[in-house]
């Protein structure tokens, strides 16, 4: 039987992804803040992005003061470029292996760069970076900036497009409707502190009340920011917290303390 898992995206669907990626591939400076500022209210609706989102922005930062070096002619301030990009070049390494060494801590960078075609010499650059005394060259680290935004644009964002259109757009549009709608309803009847469906009934889904008030907290929510729920707003009052929805043309909003 095949099986499907699903993660919870900040993006809506595939047009949010492919918008970001217009702009932070542009040669535009003002395309680039714009990319930077997306990265942030991506930041903003979940706190975990997708792998390389996080080193993108820096990249972007990066690429925004050297064309501004240049338009001014500033070269004194190398030193500040230097250690920006030695920054990047650390969170893209990192962010590419964090999801291999969850499972396995002691695996090393270089068996990592293997399997996910990165080549020696970045691996050998973050090494110098996080345990030398001095830093690589400017020429190296702009280098090795430049090679990991086409490796997010190949191996992480050309993906996610094609992912997410698979779920907003194809052939799985339907199901992750389905369980949209499943995990609204059920969400609504366990902050209304309604009963929970009736597992003797044959159309019914069965929930564990505890299990899934600790679940749906955190789901729910990040849900409505994703492709799964079309569209979100979330305003806090005091203590009281209320939550709306657009789902298929019905309003789901929530109250509680």
């Amino acid at each position: 039987m095949a099986s499907i898992t699903l993660t919870v995206t900040p993006f809506r669907n595939d047009q949010e992804v492919r918008k970001l990626i217009e702009l932070a591939y542009s040669n535009a400076i003002e395309d680039k803040r714009e990319a930077i500022n997306k990265i942030n209210e991506l930041e903003a609706r979940i706190s975990q992005l997708p792998m390389g989102l996080g080193s993108l922005k820096h990249i972007l930062k990066i690429e925004i003061i050297r064309s501004e070096q240049e338009e001014q002619n500033r070269t004194d301030e190398n030193s500040a470029l230097q250690y920006a990009c030695a920054v990047a070049v650390l969170k893209f390494v990192d962010a590419v292996s964090a999801p291999y060494r969850v499972h396995h801590s002691r695996l090393s960078y270089r068996n990592i760069a293997k399997q996910v075609d990165l080549p020696g010499h970045i691996i050998s650059l973050r090494h110098d970076i996080a345990h030398h005394h001095e830093l690589p060259s400017l020429y190296d680290l702009l280098a090795a900036v430049d090679f990991s935004k086409q490796w997010l644009r190949k191996n992480c964002l050309d993906d996610l497009v094609e992912t997410m259109a698979l779920f907003s757009q194809g052939s799985y549009s339907e199901l992750l409707e389905i369980i949209a709608r499943e995990t609204v309803q059920a969400y609504v009847d366990a902050r209304l502190n309604k009963p929970m469906p009736d597992s003797s009934s044959p159309t019914s889904t069965t929930y564990s009340q505890t299990d899934f008030c600790t679940y749906s907290e955190h789901f729910f929510e990040a849900a409505a920011s994703t492709f799964l729920l079309d569209g979100s707003t979330k305003e806090v009052h005091g203590s009281t917290k209320e939550v709306q929805w657009e789902l298929n043309g019905s309003t789901i909003k929530v109250q509680g303390k």
